[in-house]
């Protein structure tokens, strides 16, 4: 256990006949606790897909266009698919143009 100081003491309540204490504990163990929840915090946020890894994809036929957009490729072109089919006439056929990340 470590060392209390004066200096770490907040503040003292009675209650009854007893004092607690609430001191903030001292020494580096507690600093290399932090500096590992810091560090394994950031790893975890930057492992999250960003919006901008997203994939954005295009669809035309000869009258109508549709764009999808999802964190798969696959569902992206499929989700183009899909919009530019429901706008699209009878007899055409859309087509992928491009798809990005």
């Amino acid at each position: 256990m470590a060392r209390r100081l004066k200096s770490d003491i907040l503040f003292a309540c009675p209650m009854g006949n007893r004092y607690f204490e609430r001191v903030i504990v001292t020494g580096s163990w507690s600093h290399e606790k932090i500096l590992a929840f810091v560090l394994l915090a950031a790893a975890a946020v930057s492992a999250l897909p960003d919006p901008a890894e997203a994939w954005m994809c295009v669809a035309t036929s000869s009258r109508a266009r549709g764009w999808g957009t999802s964190g798969s490729m696959v569902a992206a072109k499929n989700r183009a698919l899909a919009e530019c089919a429901m706008r699209t006439p009878r007899g055409r056929t859309c087509y992928i143009r491009y798809c990005r990340p």
